[in-house]
């Protein structure tokens, strides 16, 4: 059996590896002592620049590798925590004899044994089919009570009109999304060049499928009409001068049908509606803009 000094410096010996094969550098309690032994720090710096692991030098100097690592920190050295057992084998750390120990335990301990429960089912074992009528009856009635969440959200449930009602008013005073995107950003600072007063995000109530529109231009000089601008994606709104409507995924077709219908509803209520596509805005000079939304009289 292999002994070693007591990491504390109290000069007593003991077990190298614990009964597990794990490897100890202490006398039970006196792990608080290391904090009292002294230092050559200059001493601890070389040595650890010469082998670059806490645990190693902390060995050699008869201490925890924290109080290592604490001398280091104090003088701002770079400590490389990368794992200096990687690469190497059980035999690098633990000797040939704990090594060949521990292998013989992995290996033998689960030979032959499988798990009490496999293939067994709630039909073929009562233990398993209480446990499942426990846990499925506690979620139910948790469920029930309010207590939890279902994972799955609102499963299988319908709105009320009243609900439906409340949730379309707590939306329509959201901002979707929360940031602009660049499109959006470079048409809004043209319009301040012109000096066109302009609203982002209106929600338009007043069609069936109401939303909030990119920007909104009310009734004002060289603007009789209240106006609307929209800054759609190449890819998100599906351009047809780009894209095969065939090739287009359900969520873009469905976004391209939502576009026509809104811009129809919109223009049937008195409001005027520019689309303007992301490769038209990328190109786009202020005056190009201003002869798309300024009315000349």
């Amino acid at each position: 059996m292999d002994f070693i000094k007591c990491g504390c410096g109290c000069g007593e010996l003991r077990n190298k590896y614990d009964s597990q094969g794990r490897e100890l550098k202490y006398i039970y309690g006196h792990y608080f002592k290391s904090k009292k032994i002294k230092l050559d720090e200059n001493k601890v710096i070389k040595r650890y620049n010469e082998l670059k692991s806490c645990p190693k030098v902390a060995k050699e100097f008869g201490c925890s590798s924290p109080k290592i690592s604490n001398i280091l920190k104090e003088n701002n050295i770079p400590i490389d925590y990368r794992n200096y057992l990687k690469g190497k084998k059980y035999e690098d750390y633990f000797g040939e004899k704990v090594s060949k120990e521990l292998r013989d335990n992995l290996r033998n301990k689960n030979i032959g044994i499988s798990a009490w429960n496999k293939g067994l089912t709630s039909e073929t074992d009562e233990r398993i089919k209480k446990g499942s009528i426990k846990s499925a009856n506690t979620f139910k009635e948790k469920y029930k009570r309010g207590e939890i969440i279902h994972p799955r959200g609102f499963l299988g449930g319908n709105h009320t009109k009243k609900s439906i009602n409340k949730i379309k008013k707590a939306r329509a005073t959201q901002i979707f999304p929360e940031k602009d995107t660049t499109i959006e950003v470079k048409i809004q600072d043209f319009l301040k060049k012109l000096k066109i007063e302009f609203f982002t995000h209106q929600y338009m109530n007043e069609i069936k499928y109401s939303y909030q529109c990119d920007i909104f231009i009310p009734v004002q000089k060289g603007i009789p009409i209240k106006t609307i601008i929209e800054c759609d994606g190449d890819y998100w709104h599906g351009n047809p001068e780009i894209h095969d409507y065939r090739k287009l995924i359900t969520s873009i077709r469905t976004k391209r049908i939502l576009d026509f219908e809104r811009t129809n509803q919109l223009e049937e209520q008195g409001f005027r509606v520019i689309r303007l596509w992301e490769h038209e805005i990328k190109e786009m000079e202020v005056n190009d803009l201003k002869q798309r939304v300024v009315v000349s009289k």
